[in-house]
This record gives C-alpha cells, sequence and structure tokens, in this order.
C-alpha cells in the first residue's frame, strides 16, 4: 500500500514529493501547511521596524510570505496595508548622493503604497465607501501626490488586469481634485502620520513595508561600495518614519551585514529598529521543520526522520551538512522521501539503503576562489583547517570536467611540480611513486578531514563512508559532488 493518504487530516491532502521538489518559497503555493517560524519570530513580527538578514536558503522568502499573511484576516481581508518596495540600483545609476539619495528612496516608498492603496480601493470599495469625506479626500491626494509614474496609466492597467469591483473609485481618484493636505516638502514622518490615520478610517491598522532581496541579489553591474553607501542612507532614512502603525520590514542578503553593522548599531538605539539573522536556527527547529514536511508529504500526521530511515547518523548528518540553512536541510532529506514514496516502502530505509543514497546525491561542495570560500551543502569550511597544498588541489579537482578520475601521479605533479604534464620514466622531472605516494596520501587525508561530513562527525572511526572526495581503486581519485 502506497504511504500517501489523501483522506482529510489537519494538514490536508498528501503533497507527495512536490513538498520537497522546489525547495523555493515562491513555487510552494501550500508553504503555509508547512511553515516553522523562524527565532524571534514575537519581534519580527510586531509593530515596529526589523532589519532581517539570511543567505541563501535561510527561509526569507517563506518568512515574506508570512508576514503578508499576517496583514490579512481569515477571509482574507486586509488588516495591514503592505507595501512592496525594494531599494533600486537607480539612486546609484543616477549619480544620486547623501540626502538625494534619502529623497529618493523616500519617494519610492511612498509610491509602493501608492500602488498598494490602489489595490485595496479597488477590491474593498464599500470601506471607501463608508469613510469620512475628508479621509477620502486625504487618500486621493496622497496617491496623486506620491505616485512616482504615470496615475492613469496605472489605473487603466489595473483595471485591465483585474476587473476589480472598485473600478468607479479608480476613475474618481483619477478625475478629483483634491485639496492639499500637507504643505509641499511634508517631512515624511508627516505624511506617515497623515497616511496611517486615513487608513484608519477604513479598518487598516497600518502600514508595512515590506521589502525582500530578489532585487539586491541582481545588481550586478553595482559598484559594491557605491551600494554599501546607498544602504547605509537607507537605513538612516528609518529613523524619519518612526511613527506608531508605519513600519519596515526589510529581509536583506546575510552578505550585507557586517558591511552595513556600524549604521545598523546606531539606529538600533533608537529602540524601534531592530536586526535579526536568520542564520542562527537551531537542531530543534530545523528537526521540527524537516518533520512537518515530512508529513505533508506523506499526509501521514507526526511522519518523522525516525519513521524515515533508522539510521542512527542521519540526524548528525543533517546538522553538520544542513547547518543552519532551512532549505540544505530539506535538500538532503528529499533523496530520502522520494526512495521512500517510489517504492511504497512499508518500513523505515535502512542504513545501508542511506549510504547509497548518500553516495548518488552527495551534498554540494561550492568554491569561490576569489573569495577563498568553502561550502559543503550549507556549512563553511574554515580555510585554517586546510593547508595551501590540499587547498590547492580541491581548487584543482574542482576545475576537472564533472565525474573525471584524477590519477594520483597528476595531482602531484600539477600541484606539487606546477607542471602541466605527467613525465615519464626517464624524463627529467620524473618521480616514481614511492616519492610522491606519502605527501599526496597526506594531502587527500587533510583535504577528507575537512569537507567529509563523516570524517568530521565521527572523527575517532576507523573506516568512514567517503561522499565527496571518492578513490577509485586502480585509476586515482574524484571530486564526487553536484552543482
Amino acid at each position: 500500500m502506497n504511504k500517501l493518504l489523501p483522506h482529510n487530516n489537519p494538514l490536508g491532502p498528501a503533497l507527495g514529493l512536490a513538498a520537497f521538489d522546489s525547495l523555493r518559497a515562491e513555487d510552494e503555493p501550500w508553504l503555509s501547511r508547512g511553515f516553522v517560524p523562524p527565532p524571534h519570530i514575537e519581534q519580527i513580527s510586531g509593530d515596529r521596524s526589523v532589519i532581517v538578514f539570511g543567505g541563501p536558503g535561510s527561509g526569507k522568502t517563506a518568512l515574506n510570505q508570512f508576514l503578508k499573511r499576517l496583514c490579512l484576516d481569515r477571509q482574507g481581508a486586509p488588516l495591514r496595508l503592505v507595501a512592496e518596495w525594494t531599494p533600486s540600483p537607480l539612486t546609484i545609476k543616477q549619480g544620486l548622493k547623501g540626502i538625494e539619495t534619502v529623497r529618493a528612496q523616500t519617494n519610492q516608498v511612498l509610491d509602493a503604497c501608492v500602488e498598494s492603496i490602489l489595490h485595496f480601493v479597488a477590491g474593498y470599495p464599500d470601506r471607501f465607501h463608508n469613510a469620512p469625506e475628508t479621509a477620502k479626500e486625504s487618500l486621493a491626494w496622497f496617491v496623486k501626490e506620491y505616485s512616482q509614474s504615470d496615475l492613469s496609466l496605472r489605473i487603466e492597467q489595473l483595471i485591465e488586469d483585474e476587473q476589480p469591483p472598485g473600478v468607479e473609485i479608480l476613475k474618481t481618484l483619477l478625475t478629483t481634485k483634491p485639496r492639499r493636505v500637507l504643505p509641499p516638502g511634508a517631512s515624511p514622518d508627516k505624511v506617515a502620520a497623515r497616511l496611517v490615520r486615513t487608513l484608519q478610517t477604513m479598518e487598516i491598522n497600518g502600514v508595512w513595508v515590506l521589502g525582500n532581496d530578489d532585487e539586491l541579489e541582481m545588481w550586478v553591474d553595482v559598484d559594491p561600495d557605491e551600494l554599501i553607501a546607498n544602504l547605509q542612507n537607507l537605513f538612516s532614512t528609518l529613523p524619519l518614519f518612526e511613527r506608531a502603525n508605519f513600519s519596515y520590514k526589510l529581509l536583506l542578503p546575510s552578505w550585507l551585514e557586517q558591511r552595513t553593522l556600524g549604521v545598523v548599531q546606531r539606529i538600533r538605539l533608537r529602540q524601534r529598529i531592530f536586526p535579526y539573522y536568520l542564520n542562527h536556527w537551531q537542531p530543534k527547529n530545523l528537526h521540527s521543520l524537516v518533520n512537518l514536511r515530512l508529513s505533508i508529504a506523506t499526509g501521514q500526521p507526526n511522519f518523522t526522520l525516525n519513521n524515515l530511515c533508522t539510521s542512527p547518523k542521519l540526524r548528525s548528518w543533517l546538522e553538520w551538512v544542513g547547518a543552519a540553512s532551512p532549505r540544505e536541510w530539506l535538500e538532503q532529506v528529499k533523496p530520502l522521501i522520494e526512495y521512500y514514496l517510489a517504492n511504497s516502502c512499508q518500513q523505515p530505509i535502512n542504513p545501508a539503503t542511506w549510504e547509497e543514497l548518500r553516495l548518488a546525491n552527495p551534498p554540494r561542495l561550492y568554491l569561490d576562489d576569489d573569495r577563498k570560500h568553502i561550502t559543503v551543502g550549507a556549512r563553511p569550511i574554515p580555510l585554517q583547517e586546510l593547508p595551501a597544498k590540499a587547498y590547492e588541489m580541491l581548487r584543482f579537482l574542482y576545475q576537472q570536467p564533472s565525474d573525471q578520475v584524477t590519477s594520483r601521479e597528476a595531482l602531484y605533479y600539477h600541484i606539487y611540480r606546477n607542471l602541466d604534464y605527467i613525465p615519464q620514466p626517464g624524463d627529467t622531472n620524473y618521480e616514481g611513486p614511492a616519492e610522491y605516494r606519502g605527501a599526496i596520501d597526506t594531502s587527500l587525508w587533510r583535504l577528507r578531514n575537512a569537507i567529509e561530513p563523516d570524517m568530521v562527525i565521527e572523527p575517532d572511526k576507523k573506516s568512514r563512508d567517503l561522499v565527496l572526495l571518492v578513490t577509485v581503486r586502480g585509476h586515482g581519485v574524484k571530486l564526487n559532488t553536484r552543482w
């Protein structure tokens, strides 16, 4: 009998392998069923501004979706206005500096609020109709004052795309000539306060400016120093919006943390804007995340790793290879659940089968030679654990075609002798295996001690299972990794 159960249960129908397929939150519309809150979720989801740093696979997109759900009631109607915004590289490309970038970013934020307001009044016209006339006029003024693009085009596009119930309101916003609510050049905090006050008359309790790092990751053509300066200006701008019920929730890549630490610490002293780190996931939280995802895949409540596999090494393997990355933990479990479902297993997978699956699906090894950075799965490898020759050996093997076996003599002549060929007996540069075998074996041993999970997890065990740097008896070694 297949373990996929379609019966009604608190987790919903079994998703099968789809629960582990993409491992990208944006491709998982069912994610709310499998969401496990990260550390500090109460503070992150409170009504104050936060900056959340996290690396790839740390759960930023899942957190983004969770925060959006918090802004809706049980029927899906808005409780807060969500203004989706990410800093634009245009402020750099246009050569803006200092206060000019602050002003440009402020305008971007308010324009994002305009977009969200248009969708809100289009979808919930009754709330607009039931508001006081002064609130309606204030909202019309805000939309016209802070739209950074052609308002008529935006409204026409919205009507064309969605045919919303509030079409007439959108047309009214476009044609009305509201009185000026605030003087030209009003400070951001006064604009934010007025917007919040206006929205409250329409049952919207505040604004969350929600920013993910997707666009930041695409700034490949922007000078990093200019990017950092731009973001520091941004962070310094945040206190300008220190008003109750107007908060930033910025989800940024972890590599920005150290580069912006000084300014983040300074604004933290204001006691309203706080930094958090998604890289601080604890193993117990990640175990819970994996177990919940397994239950969703099988349709069986309380289906855990113990039901999936009996290997006593599985947990320590996940904790080392997966480190603090939710995506990597799920990536490591994926071959197991795929095998389990494909074979309609009635019993947990045994240790021997897991060893075979591990060898066939090794963790990804990534080497960034420019930054001298090595990662196995999600685990950074400290370079102090890797002597120079062992690192050169890894770099050489990493550059070879996939699945290529490299002989020990090739390693010796390329790494130790800096030759691009292998001398033959009688050549001036020739050395016999007895002369170099010890040096090569020592470097291989040190390299394995740094990157092989089992060598780290079980350092005192004499015989270990190698999955990355494997020996092909009689031929040499190969780096058994995947992209």
